[in-house]
């Protein structure tokens, strides 16, 4: 693939739809729909659920009459395709294995495929957090340094190794540090090295990047806490998009793949979500507030009882009152929601966007980076690696 093209088709179809991702949908709905997407939205509020699904796993546009919301839907796509690495996943070690979730085993079993051929004497593992990854790599040719500003977490993966692999332990050393600038990093630099980020966070990613190492393998995540750490290239810097903090928690959220069941639930939760934000603003004018985290049987009772417990504006209303404002504008509350799928297909490539940023800066500093998905989407959707 050659990645300064594709930047650039992903740069021009976001900065046409700078208006679907630098603000949340429910909020384009409290001025008038743009009348180039009030079409679209209209269809897309036609649809079952499941078909909106399709779209949002898929990229589903069979069953969509409109042709230019095809097009953006089949643009999308294309736009998102990049190399998926074939990768075994072989098993780890039971006691390496001890406290880590499905995910977390999934994501170190294809790393170890993917550098089971790899020369490197040495990791430095960068927000290595209990060092789990260095556990299932470090071998008696290779050793790592587990660099994390967590010390409580550090502490929790030397006491597992202790008491379950000691000799592991052997070839790991734990350094508790915030690594701020590539400055903290650079005594690290040699050609027997190998840096990994798994996941490190925001900014992280980017100071690894502007590291330039002689190896580098990275996936980034948390994008919304990204400030202007990116538009590193001279690709970008040509003509570059400064994303608001709602498109960077779009790319930082985006490309889940949801079973019905999830979808439905993830629908449910935000027709209450929805509904309030409508409420307070037709009685209150309030803008968008965020109410904290309900708990899963908050939205399994009446909107009413959601609405007097996380937020005390509405205890001015009855209950039914309440009820009969959620019962009269759930058509419009469900027409949002569906409409946010234009807004959903757009974060995968606001990741890209980023991502092929850094592999082209390195490349533009004489490094041979490549960008391919590693881990299956179903388990981790941050699934894009950089690498050489």
């Amino acid at each position: 693939m050659d990645y300064q093209k594709r930047f650039e088709e992903i740069r021009d179809f976001l900065k046409a739809h700078t208006y679907l991702h630098e603000l949340e949908l429910l909020e384009r709905f409290e001025e008038d729909l743009s009348p180039k997407y009030k079409k679209w939205s209209d269809e897309l509020g036609s649809l079952s659920i499941n078909e909106i699904l399709s779209i949002e796993n898929n990229y589903e546009f069979s069953f969509i009459k409109d042709s230019t919301l095809r097009d953006f839907i089949k643009t999308a796509k294309d736009l998102s395709k990049i190399e998926q690495k074939k990768l075994d996943s072989p098993s780890i070690d039971d006691n390496i294995k001890r406290k880590m979730n499905k995910k977390k085993v999934h994501e170190i079993s294809k790393i170890t495929s993917l550098l089971k051929d790899s020369t490197h004497e040495r990791i430095i593992d960068i927000g290595s957090g209990a060092g789990h990854l260095s556990s299932a790599l470090v071998n008696e040719h290779r050793n790592s340094i587990c660099i994390d500003s967590n010390k409580e977490f550090q502490s929790m993966g030397e006491e597992k190794l202790k008491r379950w692999s000691p000799k592991t332990l052997e070839s790991i050393e734990f350094i508790n540090k915030e690594i701020q600038n590539d400055d903290q990093l650079n005594q690290y630099i040699n050609k027997d090295t190998l840096f990994i980020g798994l996941h490190s966070c925001g900014a992280l990613s980017s100071t690894l990047v502007q590291l330039n190492p002689d190896h580098l393998l990275n996936f980034g995540c948390c994008y919304h806490k990204l400030e202007k750490e990116y538009n590193l290239s001279a690709a970008s810097l040509n003509s570059p998009i400064w994303f608001t903090n709602h498109a960077k928690t779009s790319a930082a959220k985006g490309h889940a793949y949801l079973s019905e069941k999830d979808f439905e639930n993830k629908f449910i939760v935000k027709r209450f979500r929805y509904t309030l934000h409508y409420f307070l603003k037709d009685k209150f004018q309030d803008s968008f507030v965020t109410l904290g985290n309900a708990k899963k049987h908050d939205y399994l009772g009446p909107f009413s009882d959601y609405a007097h417990s996380y937020c005390k504006k509405t205890l001015s209303f009855t209950k039914e009152e309440l009820e009969k404002y959620y019962k009269e504008n759930i058509h419009f509350i469900d027409s949002v929601i569906k409409a946010g799928t234009l807004r959903s297909l757009l974060g995968r490539l606001i990741e890209l966007y980023i991502i092929l940023d850094r592999a082209l800066f390195l490349i533009e500093n004489g490094r041979a980076a490549n960008i391919f998905e590693v881990f299956e989407r179903e388990l981790s959707p941050r699934n894009i690696a950089i690498y050489y």
